[in-house]
């Protein structure tokens, strides 16, 4: 088709030379369509400026059907290589064209032109403006429709949905999605439809924002499930559906969590408080731990060979010993007991660990180190273990 187009072009440029003539306009229009259908979009938008040209110098700035509907179609191809001003301004111009040969608003060309006005508007990030020409689409097309369901009318009830939801408006969103659903699925019937796939993907969306998981779960899975009837694994859509799904799915576990998290710390003030300066005393007794098991470490000396003596070797185990101590000490220097469920655990681990090491050095300690270090950090990490059992019992009281 696309070399008989050619051929045909070819003719009429040796017929009427340079020349503007309604036929070689209809043909690079015809070219510059096939062109964009089979992905040349660059070629498509050559084709079809040369063919407005030509039509603008034959009728001059006077409304022309044929220039007005050439118009939307650079629009569209200008659209999809991305650029959006252009685009807008290719529809703009097409939609005062039509404006002028068929009234203000009583033309189905006119809503169409409306709907594309607001896509690329959405595109740009300009909701206002987007709301504004959706809104106005679906006005004209409900007038010439009167009660009959139109595709149309879904496709533009749910575009206009999801600008609804982009702007925090989603009781009004989630309210069209769902007339547009009902408008798909009267079309359609009960068979399995893009139409109907996309309003389910929309509504998800919508009830995601709203920060219903559940909801949106439900939506985004059947309309992946249809998708998956419809289209093969690699569509775009079906893609867009599944990714968003497993982002729902992620997203409810973190807010489930996040709610235990809540729940945990839901406290009464009073007892909030008493949390809060247990929590302190236990940071101020775990710097304390921190200094004194520096100051052993730094007098201890590891054993460097298999033969060292046995005073040696008791040494270096205590050396390893307060090494994880001190680990410990840091780990716990900023705990944050009330977004933490395993900060329990995490302690009662480290204080037992403290306590058994401070128990044992006390037995080995030599003229280097006196008994009294080891016996002030294991009643440290005794006082620690006891505001750590304190602290805990006042969760359980809070939280039964």
């Amino acid at each position: 088709m696309m070399e008989l187009l050619q051929e045909s072009l070819k003719m009429q440029r040796s017929l009427h030379g340079d020349r503007a003539h309604p036929n070689t306009a209809a043909t690079l229009q015809k070219l510059g369509d096939l062109a964009a259908q089979s992905g040349d979009l660059k070629q498509g938008i050559l084709f079809l400026k040369e063919s407005l040209q030509m039509q603008r110098s034959l009728h001059g700035d006077t409304g022309h059907p044929g220039i007005a509907a050439t118009l939307p179609k650079l629009g569209a191809l200008t659209a999809e290589s991305g650029d959006l001003k252009r685009a807008t301004r290719y529809y703009k111009e097409s939609l005062q064209m039509q404006r002028s040969l068929h009234g203000d608003n009583s033309n189905f060309g006119i809503s169409i032109t409306l709907y594309e006005l607001g896509n690329v508007a959405m595109r740009r990030g300009d909701l206002q403006q987007a709301m504004d020409c959706l809104e106005l689409s679906l006005d004209i097309q409900c007038s010439l429709h009167a009660d009959r369901a139109h595709p149309g009318m879904a496709v533009t009830m749910r575009k206009l949905g999801d600008v609804m939801a982009q702007t925090g408006r989603v009781t009004e969103s989630m309210r069209l999605l769902l007339e547009a659903l009902r408008v798909s699925r009267s079309l359609c019937g009960e068979k399995d439809h893009p139409l109907v796939a996309d309003a389910l993907h929309s509504l998800g969306i919508a009830n995601q924002r709203a920060g219903d998981f559940d909801q949106a779960h439900k939506f985004l899975k059947r309309s992946l499930q249809m998708k998956e009837l419809l289209f093969d694994k690699k569509h775009p859509s079906l893609i867009l559906t599944s990714n968003l799904l497993d982002q729902v799915r992620k997203t409810a576990q973190i807010a489930s969590k996040f709610k235990a998290i809540r729940d945990l710390a839901s406290f009464k003030e009073e007892g909030l408080a008493a949390l809060t300066r247990d929590a302190e005393a236990m940071v101020e007794t775990t710097s304390q731990i921190d200094k004194m098991a520096r100051e052993i470490l730094s007098k201890l000396q590891k054993p460097t060979s298999e033969h060292a003596e046995s005073e040696d070797k008791a040494q270096g185990s205590v050396y390893d010993m307060f090494g994880q101590i001190l680990k410990d000490a840091e780990d716990m220097s900023k705990p944050d007991l009330a977004t933490n469920p395993d900060v329990h655990t995490t302690w009662a681990a480290a204080c037992n660990r403290m306590i058994f090491a401070s128990q044992k050095a006390a037995e080995i300690a030599n003229q280097l180190i006196s008994k009294g270090h080891f016996q002030k950090i294991n009643a440290a990490a005794l006082r620690l273990g006891g505001l750590l059992e304190d602290e805990c019992a006042d969760t359980a009281d809070g939280n039964p």
